[in-house]
């Protein structure tokens, strides 16, 4: 399988505000929590690593294991759902042949609702549990990511467990440099 970053390197630090080692960003810490929704200890808390645009890298240790995280907010948001919502859409990079997607809405979903995602398009599900979305099967989160490298942008529709829907649009314009950064931080295989 051919490297699609080997031809056409990108030299992301002209274009990424690369970050100390020990570094932590206020905004994102908060996304991070135990299986009982407590913030994680500062030091289990992946390092911000780089900014590209509106999506944040960071770095983490699970297990001994190094992780990636490449985590962004909407850029606009529609829709009926008229609470303040804190949305983002978060990819977890293991390595080139395993990314998960994490998406907020920014509100607890509908019991047995499917959260409908859109990139460039191309449409896909995750399923909903409490306030969180996923895709349903790996290989599924692994094309989603795979989709968003050549994209312009991802739509995000859900429902809310109160009766009312959003709809949040990320940026993909700059996903492909986010990729090539997921690589070059955390691709050991």
């Amino acid at each position: 399988m051919t490297n699609l970053y080997a031809k056409n390197k990108v030299d992301l630090t002209k274009d990424a505000k690369l970050m100390n080692e020990n570094n932590t960003d206020d905004d994102i810490k908060d996304y991070f929590t135990d299986e009982d929704g407590n913030i994680l200890e500062p030091y289990k808390i992946p390092s911000l690593k780089a900014t590209i645009k509106n999506w944040k890298i960071l770095v983490g240790n699970l297990d001994g294991r190094k992780i990636c995280y490449a985590f962004s907010k909407p850029f606009a948001k529609v829709g009926n759902h008229k609470e303040a919502r804190d949305a983002y859409l978060m990819v977890i990079y293991w390595n080139k042949k395993r990314q998960d997607i994490n998406i907020s809405m920014g509100f607890n979903f509908k019991m047995g609702s499917i959260a409908q995602i859109s990139v460039d398009g191309r449409q896909f599900t995750a399923n909903t549990k409490d306030n969180i979305a996923t895709p349903g099967r790996q290989n599924l989160d692994s094309e989603i990511v795979k989709s968003m490298i050549y994209a312009k942008k991802v739509l995000i529709k859900g429902d809310s467990k109160i009766g009312t829907y959003a709809v949040d649009a990320y940026s993909c314009e700059e996903f492909q440099d986010v990729y090539a950064k997921l690589i070059e931080l955390c691709d050991f295989i």
